[in-house]
């Protein structure tokens, strides 16, 4: 799962997407909704929500934006959740440190913006496009 805050038609949302992996380098989007409170208690239910009905194996969220759910969730799900910070320069584009509470990964972003945009023009990203109306918001975004 990914927490991320996202804007919109000039509006900020946090934004929770489950992903799957489907096969080495394959990816698809299980769920995703633009939360419409952005208060602690709010957001805090979504995750708990998603956590227990996917299973989830890795939660990452945006310290940016989740800082304030950041150190609650990383000291009750421990491993299975990791804070991410994009940064403009890292040596070999990703860094994982976990001496510093709470364990982030630093990325750069230009580089995993391309990589995303790689995987995407591959076709090793799916959208659940079975209801447009629910899924469009995200695919226009992306």
């Amino acid at each position: 799962m990914i927490l991320k805050r996202l804007k919109f038609n000039g509006q900020s949302f946090t934004v929770p997407v489950v992903l799957s992996v489907d096969g080495p380098g394959k990816f698809s989007v299980q769920f995703a909704t633009r939360l419409k409170r952005n208060d602690f208690q709010s957001k805090r239910e979504i995750v708990d929500k998603i956590m227990r009905s996917y299973s989830i194996k890795l939660a990452v969220g945006d310290i940016g934006y989740a800082n304030d759910l950041s150190e609650v969730l990383q000291n009750e799900y421990g491993d299975k959740f990791i804070c991410s910070r994009a940064m403009p320069k890292v040596n070999d584009k990703v860094r994982y440190n976990d001496n510093v509470f709470p364990t982030e990964i630093q990325f750069e972003r230009d580089a995993h913006i391309a990589e995303l945009f790689q995987l995407m023009k591959n076709g090793a990203i799916r959208f659940p496009f079975g209801n447009w109306e629910q899924i469009s918001w995200l695919v226009d975004h992306c």
